[in-house]
């Protein structure tokens, strides 16, 4: 098994080189396995920073370079909220963890519509139905719109 004599990182714009080297746990000068290349994949994942992870081998004329090309997930520029006539933006915001300038993971999607049927449910809203769409400003981020129906107490 060849030693990594370099490693490049393609992609980062939030994470720096140092960060993705770190949680990657691949070094210069270890002998890289397969197990090694996928801990790294997950590693990387685990941050919620990161929507596509690829990690390659190449052989150069200074050894074996390592790869890790990244798509980062968009910053979140705003958090929209549409059809909430009961209950004021305000009081929604702070009950809410996932803010402006997160990620747009998946995760942090889910997070924050389930904290938002929470907050409702509490206030005897059960039948709430919210759709989300990302409207995009950039390559780098977008807008959250939430469309919350409220509908009737229960």
């Amino acid at each position: 098994m060849e030693r990594v004599s370099d490693i490049i990182v393609i992609g980062n714009n939030y994470a720096s080189y140092e960060y993705v080297i770190n949680r990657s746990e691949i070094s210069i000068g270890q002998s890289l396995s397969n197990d090694d290349v996928q801990n790294a994949i997950k590693n990387l994942y685990r941050t919620g920073m990161f929507e596509n992870i690829i990690i390659e081998r190449r052989d150069d004329i200074i050894g074996n370079v390592i790869v890790i090309n990244l798509k980062e997930y968009r910053r979140i520029n705003k958090i929209i909220f549409k059809g909430n006539k009961k209950k004021k933006e305000k009081e929604i915001r702070e009950n809410i963890n996932v803010k402006e300038g997160y990620f747009a993971s998946e995760n942090n999607m889910f997070l924050l519509i389930k904290q938002i049927e929470e907050f409702y449910k509490e206030k005897g809203f059960l039948n709430i139905e919210i759709e989300h769409l990302l409207d995009s400003i950039s390559d780098e981020s977008v807008n959250i719109v939430l469309n919350i129906n409220e509908k009737d107490i229960i």
